[in-house]
């Protein structure tokens, strides 16, 4: 582990003004970064973009674990890129005087 790691919801406050965790969830499914259940394909923890976290939880008595993907300091580079390549781009006027 290199350098400090963010968790989603810090991360797409950080990167946009226009995007929140949800639709940060909701554009990574879609460009099949993360599966259905918001956890990062390995490829991508391979590159250094990010990195899995058990996390434990006790639900009635019973031990339950899952894991929570958080967001390298070159994922942070990679998502910018992403949420740019997303957003609408906004026409340039030039004016005339």
């Amino acid at each position: 582990m290199a350098g400090k790691l963010i968790n989603m919801d810090e991360a797409a406050k950080s990167l946009s003004e226009s995007i929140g965790r949800n639709k940060l969830f909701k554009l990574l499914r879609e460009r099949q970064i993360l599966n259905s259940k918001n956890v990062v394909y390995q490829k991508y923890v391979d590159r250094g973009y990010f990195e899995l976290i058990r996390e434990t939880f006790y639900r009635n008595g019973i031990k339950n674990s899952y894991f929570k993907t958080v967001v390298t300091d070159s994922g942070m580079d990679f998502l910018r890129r992403i949420i740019e390549e997303n957003e609408p781009k906004q026409e340039v006027q030039e004016l005339f005087v």
